[in-house]
């Protein structure tokens, strides 16, 4: 989709996390990832001047092993200690049933 200097192009990624390189201090370990995205372009003169893309880099991280998979008792514990944390450092610690 396109208008006037922006374009909004849809993509899909998929792959395998292998190779020699760490990516965001994890090694890699073989898992697949498939992710999707939107990228705004901004373009002037027929040339890319901007580009802000979006994903769901928690979902990324999930797929990578690098947090526990969604609905499960690890991602509600820790769910929960980091309500728990920015409860507290907001000083307003209230009992959640």
């Amino acid at each position: 989709m396109a208008t006037g200097e922006k374009a909004a192009v849809r993509w899909r990624a998929r792959g395998s996390f292998t190779g020699p390189v760490r990516f965001e201090g994890l090694i890699p370990n073989g898992a697949s990832v498939d992710v999707q995205g939107c990228d705004v372009l901004t373009i002037r003169e027929g040339r890319i001047q901007r580009n802000d893309a979006y994903m769901n880099g928690a979902e990324m991280a999930r797929q990578l092993g690098g947090l526990p998979p969604r609905g499960s008792l690890a991602e509600r514990v820790a769910t929960r200690s980091l309500n728990l944390k920015t409860r507290l450092t907001r000083g307003r610690l209230r009992v959640v049933p």
